[in-house]
């Protein structure tokens, strides 16, 4: 029987042992050689020597029952002991057997050392894989062939909503895929499987609540030794932040595209079309931004009311214009307050309201509002009005982003209404223009339009062609330019401006005559007419010109034929007295004195007879020209133009064919029409 296990070891890889009585009969010369024993020290010893003290019982209990035909498919694993005390891990298999003609015990006995290296270091690094998977950020889940879930990582458990693996391991991992996804899944693990990897695929997730959200999910087969897959290895991450910033990036570049059109349409609108083109542009913001009322209202008054509302509405939402129309600042002054400091007002509830916003606060409650957007519309520093947005169906949290894009949707508002009133109010000039030219040209007048700019003062909107004739400059010359220093001052100041030198309206005549300069020197006189009035709600003066030349000429001929008659009428009473002087003279000599023959009164002829008959203003302006004075001075004191006391000199000097003042003044102290006296000379 030795034999025949001498045998056996050899041909067996792993030890052996026999046992007998309790006793050691046969054990392999590999186990004694590790447990440091000689076969002759082991061989005949109870077999409880080399086990540990805490196992005998244990171990003889097994031996005692594998005698008597009991079996078991456990493998005991527990420890030899060496002849130093060193212990050595085993695994012994054992089963009933015969030896020589008596029952025994026979088994194998394997070395657990090398294999619990191994087994220590699986552990290892299992362990470590477990610190590296739940290191990831990502969620792992193992799934096996049948779709079963059978691990994952603490991030993957808690994106399935669960506290424990013990919930989750064993159910299909399609249970957590939402069913518009589940195709998709399935499609991409099918492709993993046959190509030995699948692609990114965003697909949406739900937790045990039922909470869905976006994930990105990648993975690889699992392969056994052999490479046959065995299972699959997933990973998911969850993107519900990046598509949220995706979504919020692409309606951030549509909303400044629409914003972008808006503008781009409104700088083409006629002023006809602006009113149209605000509610257009209205709608367009508030359907893209999901909100179901928008307004835009307009303030009069310096801001203290509302006079103008834009609207829109969607289906089923009632329209604010009638509330909204004629409120003041006075019944709103919390809101207004705020718009006037150029504040946005964003509010989610009207709770969110202070106190003192009754009226906004009612409008809200009532409108069941669930979320107002209110942006101020300035120009200038000046608050013009302010656009709103009401969502009531759904809650509406706009970002700063969303409000910057929307305060230059206002200032495009503000430009195109401002241009608006611009051209409408160019439309009105010039049509008061043409009616003004019209009317003047007929009636021969020249016409101007005074106003203060911006950049300058007193300057001329407006002449016709008359106004520049006048005043000695062509329309270029004068039209849109600062009133030039030659003109009077009272053609080149607007009345009703700051002025600290132009007269009041109360002291500045509407009509008057002067005597106006040209710029190239000549004279002439001039009928003004001066109407205050008022052009874009600032000052301006309209200014009438006419000239007067002919006026003045046909007024002097007839005071010179006054005076004439006058003169003459004169003349004919002081003849008659004369006469009268005469015949009595006459008669008192012929009673006084002897007649003498052959004498009588002495008779002059002279050129008188045959001079042009003088006029009494000739006669004055030669008497006046006698004294030495200018033609200046002779005017003023005649109250007439040089040009007309030049024009009397010419004519005195043609009647008595002379060529000088001189020469005119010397003929007529010989002929006696003038005087020493009149030259302001005495006798003697």
């Amino acid at each position: 029987m030795q034999s025949k296990y001498k045998r056996l070891q050899g041909e067996m890889k792993d030890a052996y042992f026999l046992i007998q009585d309790a006793k050691i009969q046969v054990l392999g010369s590999s186990e004694l050689a590790k447990l440091g024993y000689d076969e002759d020290e082991l061989v005949g010893k109870p077999f409880t020597h080399i086990f540990p003290s805490e196992v005998h019982k244990e171990i003889l209990e097994i031996y005692e029952g594998l005698l008597v035909g009991h079996t078991t498919s456990d493998r005991l694993r527990t420890d030899l002991v060496t002849a130093d005390g060193t212990r050595i891990p085993i695994e012994v298999s054992a089963w009933p057997t015969w030896h020589q003609g008596k029952p025994a015990v026979a088994g194998i006995v394997l070395d657990m050392s090398g294999r619990q290296k191994t087994e220590r270091a699986l552990r290892e690094s299992e362990e470590k894989l477990r610190v590296m998977l739940e290191s990831i950020a990502e969620g792992i889940a193992v799934i096996d062939l049948e779709s079963r879930i059978t691990d994952m990582n603490t991030v993957m458990l808690g994106l399935y909503g669960y506290d424990s693996k013990e919930e989750v391991i064993g159910r299909s991992a399609f249970e957590f895929i939402t069913p518009k996804s589940q195709p998709k899944a399935m499609e991409n693990m099918s492709r993993a499987l046959s190509m030995g990897y699948s692609e990114n695929l965003e697909i949406t997730l739900q937790d045990k609540d039922g909470n869905e959200y976006e994930a990105e999910i990648s993975g690889a087969p699992l392969r056994d030794k052999f490479g046959e897959s065995v299972g699959f290895i997933a990973v998911t991450k969850d993107i519900t932040e990046r598509k949220r910033a995706q979504e919020e990036i692409q309606y951030r570049l549509l909303f400044e595209e629409l914003i972008a059109n808006i503008s781009t349409k409104f700088i083409n609108y006629t002023p006809e079309e602006i009113d149209d083109g605000i509610t257009n542009a209205l709608q367009a913001i508030a359907e893209f931004s999901g909100v179901d009322r928008s307004h835009v209202c307009l303030l009069s008054d310096g801001g203290k009311m509302i006079e103008k509302v834009y609207e829109w509405c969607a289906e089923g939402i009632d329209s604010q214009i009638v509330d909204l129309q004629g409120v003041t600042e006075e019944s709103s002054s919390w809101w207004v307050g705020k718009l006037k400091r150029f504040e946005d007002i964003q509010v989610s509830s009207s709770n969110e309201l202070p106190a003192s916003a009754i009226l906004e606060r009612e409008k809200l409650g009532l409108q069941s509002v669930k979320s107002s957007l209110t942006v101020p519309m300035h120009h200038g520093g000046i608050l013009l009005g302010f656009l709103g947005f009401h969502s009531i169906k759904n809650e509406k949290l706009w970002s700063d982003e969303d409000i910057g894009l929307l305060k230059i949707v206002g200032e495009t508002f503000v430009n195109a209404l401002a241009r608006k009133q611009a051209e409408e109010a160019l439309r009105e000039a010039e049509e008061l223009n043409r009616t003004l030219v019209e009317t003047a040209s007929k009636a021969g007048e020249g016409l101007a339009v005074l106003q203060d700019t911006e950049e300058e003062t007193d300057v001329y909107l407006f002449v016709n062609e008359e106004f520049a004739r006048i005043v000695g400059y062509s329309r270029e010359e004068l039209q849109g330019q600062p009133v030039p220093e030659t003109i009077p001052p009272q053609m080149r100041k607007v009345q009703g401006s700051d002025d600290e030198n132009q007269q009041s309206e109360e002291e500045m005549p509407s009509r008057f005559e002067l005597e106006l300069s040209r710029i190239d020197g000549e004279t002439i006189p001039v009928d003004i007419g001066v109407v205050s009035t008022t052009y874009q709600s600032r000052p301006a003066t309209v200014i009438y010109v006419t000239d007067i030349t002919e006026r003045k000429k046909q007024e002097e001929v007839n005071l010179e034929l006054q005076e004439t008659l006058k003169f003459y009428s004169n003349q004919v009473v002081k003849a008659s007295k004369e006469l009268v002087h005469a015949i009595r003279g006459v008669e008192m000599a012929k009673s006084n004195v002897p007649s003498v023959k052959g004498q009588g009164f002495p008779h002059r002829t002279s050129s008188v007879d045959e001079v042009e008959l003088l006029t009494p203003r000739e006669i004055q302006a030669l008497q006046l020209a006698a004294r030495g004075m200018s033609n200046k001075d002779i005017g003023a004191e005649l109250g007439i133009t040089v040009r007309t006391v030049k024009g009397h000199l010419m004519n005195i000097y043609t009647k008595m064919n002379v060529k000088s003042r001189t020469e005119a003044v010397s003929c007529a102290l010989k002929e006696g029409w003038i005087t020493l006296e009149d030259m302001g000379q005495g006798i003697g």
